[in-house]
């Protein structure tokens, strides 16, 4: 399972990983953006747990999972390039076409820091108890985190549709 932790306290832990499970819908030679990957998601804050559990069924397609490690490698890149106090990269803005999953990674201007934000759909997370909003934190990783997550993320997705 690829994570990240904050790097103030290790008190906010983000754990993603990719599923093979009955809601993988790959199919050779369908585009990429009607292949379908189910995931398990959890997001520690403090005491406060939010999850989407395998069971869950929540899924990406293959183009925005792809479309996410792209911008997450170049955002490795081009902040481990940079200066401190140096805008490395554009603010990168991520969701998933069902909208329970996003993030906002920004620069954080600190050598070797980034700030991330993950907003999920409460009436997902709450299994329907609540709705009509979306609950949001930030919190800073390492460089070093963010290539981690990433090198994880591409391995899960490699063992799952190989190389095409």
């Amino acid at each position: 399972m690829a994570e990240l932790t904050n790097v103030h306290g290790g008190n906010v832990v983000l754990r993603l990983r990719l599923l093979r499970n009955k809601w993988l819908d790959v199919r050779l030679g369908r585009d990429d953006g009607e292949n379908w990957i189910p995931f398990e998601f959890s997001l520690r804050v403090d005491e406060e747990l939010y999850e989407y559990p395998p069971e869950a069924g929540v899924t990406f397609t293959v183009h925005e999972t792809r479309e996410l490690l792209t911008h997450l490698s170049s955002i490795v890149a081009h902040k481990l390039a940079a200066k401190e106090f140096e805008t490395s990269f554009e603010k990168y803005e991520y969701y998933n076409l069902e909208r329970n999953l996003g993030l906002v990674l920004e620069d954080a201007l600190d050598e070797g820091w980034i700030t991330i934000e993950v907003w999920l759909m409460i009436e997902d997370v709450s299994l329907g108890q609540y709705s009509g909003y979306d609950k949001g934190f930030r919190f800073v990783v390492s460089v070093d985190a963010l290539a981690k997550f990433t090198q994880g993320l591409e391995e899960q997705l490699q063992a799952i549709i190989g190389s095409d």
